[in-house]
């Protein structure tokens, strides 16, 4: 037997299959859009309300005064002595990376003189 021919129990599944094919598809349309499009939905009335409840919020938000934060005040997370900041994180460094006394004692010194300047006291 060639490749070509198939044997009588082949022929007869091949007839059956087709058969089956022909009856599933009878009552289908063939047509894209007759078939497999979804139908089309009346919109919801979200969708109407969420702009102008958007529109709504902006406008609130931009018609009522804010309370802005006062100029002449400095914000709290700010620090008063920058220079006093500065020594103390070269403080926190030189103590993990576990520098020499000599150094660290500098930096103590240097801590000094600059708190006696600031107009605050800054003890440890």
């Amino acid at each position: 037997m060639s490749a070509n021919q198939l044997t009588p129990a082949e022929q007869q599944l091949k007839q059956r299959l087709q058969q089956w094919a022909e009856q599933e598809t009878a009552d289908k349309p063939l047509s894209w859009e007759a078939g497999w499009l979804p139908a089309r939905r009346q919109p919801s009335p979200w969708r109407w309300l969420a702009p102008g409840a958007v529109a709504a919020a902006i406008g609130w938000f931009w018609l009522v005064p804010g309370t802005a934060p006062d100029p002449a005040q400095p914000p709290m997370l700010l620090a008063d002595n920058y220079q006093l900041d500065a020594i103390d994180k070269e403080l926190q460094q030189a103590y993990l990376i576990s520098a020499d006394q000599q150094h660290i004692d500098s930096l103590w010194q240097q801590r000094k003189t600059a708190a006696m300047d600031s107009p605050q006291e800054y003890e440890l």
